[in-house]
């Protein structure tokens, strides 16, 4: 906990541990989604997007599949869809390396 006008940190816990920031980049994908597209945009899912990590978090979609913003982000964000988020960054910025740019820019 920071105090907002100094900066001073009133309280912290583990602060030295380090944590994934997937919730937090799943939100600022929305986020950044909600900014730059309509919910009717249909979004296609590449066969890079769909390729995910062992174990890792998805909604099943598959390479070539198509479905509007508004459904991409209802896969993102309750079941925390990674191949959403890929298909959403692709969808905005062309690949998931110029998004992560794009969300750099937005947080500071």
């Amino acid at each position: 906990m920071l105090e907002t006008n100094t900066g001073a940190v009133l309280y912290s816990k583990d602060a030295e541990k380090d944590r994934y920031p997937a919730s937090t980049t799943k939100l600022m994908t929305a986020l950044l989604a909600l900014e730059n597209c309509s919910m009717n945009e249909m979004v296609y899912f590449s066969a890079e997007s769909v390729d995910l990590e062992e174990g890792a978090s998805g909604i099943g979609a598959v390479a070539g599949e198509e479905m509007s913003m508004k459904d991409v982000l209802y896969g993102l964000l309750p079941p925390s869809g990674n191949e959403c988020a890929n298909a959403i960054a692709e969808h905005i910025a062309g690949s998931v390396s110029a998004f992560c740019d794009m969300m750099n820019a937005r947080a500071k």
